[in-house]
């Protein structure tokens, strides 16, 4: 709760978060989709980075406090420079949602899994165990695709005002595009996130 929920509980910090994940996984392009249809509201983050094999899951992006660092993998496949630090980013995701259903592809297998705030405050005494599935993705398939359901905002997303908040967090290269999209309308905001 202190790591997750209480660092993250304003959207531009926990989006930034999972920028920061996409960044550090060598995507190009990263797609925000916030969804708010009357049918209750939902953001789905998709990148075309690395993706992760269904043990680079379990053995180092679920490791709570991880340090990618002392590992020696400060430098990322792509040549940049990991952003991550500590191994807390996934927490942001419950800063803002309880549900997160993750989908990523590498090596022509997608791992799916999904994790459940209510359930994990239920865990006692043993690790908890994400549900989880795998199916293959094609050859050429890659990245990695967050969705966050039972959301706790009860605003309306602000696509203007999440852009500039975003860009003040960021100075990354011009080989990385974040776009920014309300239900149906889309926007590029690539030129804001790069100021």
């Amino acid at each position: 709760e202190h790591l997750g929920i209480k660092m993250y509980s304003q959207l531009p910090n926990a989006i930034a978060e999972l920028i920061a994940n996409a960044y550090d996984a060598c995507a190009s392009k990263v797609f925000i989709h916030l969804i708010d249809n009357g049918e209750g509201k939902k953001i789905i983050i998709s990148d075309n980075g690395d993706g992760m094999t269904f043990d680079e899951v379990n053995e180092k992006f679920l490791v709570i406090g991880r340090n990618r660092r002392e590992e020696g993998e400060s430098v990322l496949s792509c040549g940049r420079i990991a952003t991550g630090k500590k191994g807390l980013g996934k927490l942001a995701f419950f800063g803002i949602g309880k549900t997160i259903t993750i989908e990523t592809c590498k090596n022509n297998i997608k791992t799916v899994f999904t994790l459940d705030w209510d359930e994990l405050l239920q865990t006692s005494g043993e690790p908890y165990k994400p549900k989880y599935s795998l199916k293959e993705c094609g050859e050429d398939k890659k990245g990695t695709r967050i969705t966050l359901t039972n959301l706790k905002r009860k605003s309306r997303f602000d696509i203007p005002s999440l852009s500039k908040s975003l860009a003040k967090l960021f100075n990354f290269l011009d080989d990385f595009i974040v776009f920014l999209q309300l239900n149906d309308k889309s926007e590029e905001h690539t030129s804001e996130l790069q100021s």
